[in-house]
């Protein structure tokens, strides 16, 4: 099997619902979500949104399936400006180096892990590295606690 065509496993089946109401608690006004298209993050969407009671219609880029830190940018880059929130799901090792780079803090992101970032840019154009704050991380980890 294709890794692309690998489904979520176990682990990932019970780590994006607990992801999902997290995210729920969170003030989210019209976020866009975009996605890779490899079947295991369509399905982390699915049950993310459906716990997070989130009603979006997931932008597939298949530029995110194995990005770099250039294609993510690239992706992050084209944000229509009137979006206030965005949402991405990946792989890593390209959303590790990406988290890394805009908020300057290095650390490992295992599968479901989610980071929320505040920017302070008036155009996703203008989003380089160092220009993040992170206001928060978790793991579904420290979820099931």
């Amino acid at each position: 099997m294709r890794d692309f065509d690998r489904p979520l496993n176990e682990r990932g089946r019970a780590a994006a619902p607990l992801i999902g109401k997290h995210l729920a608690a969170e003030t989210l006004i019209d976020p866009l979500l975009i996605c890779s298209p490899s079947l295991r993050t369509r399905e982390t969407a699915e049950l993310v949104l459906r716990e997070a009671n989130l009603r979006l219609q997931p932008h597939f880029d298949g530029r995110i399936y194995e990005a770099s830190l250039r294609d993510l940018f690239q992706v992050i880059s084209e944000i229509d400006d009137k979006t206030h929130a965005a949402i991405l799901i990946g792989h890593n090792p390209g959303l590790e180096e990406l988290f890394a780079s805009l908020t300057g803090e290095p650390r490992p992101m295992p599968t479901c892990a989610l980071a929320k970032i505040l920017f302070d840019v008036l155009s996703w154009k203008a989003l380089g590295a160092g220009e993040g704050t992170l206001e928060w991380f978790v793991t579904p980890k420290e979820l099931s606690r």
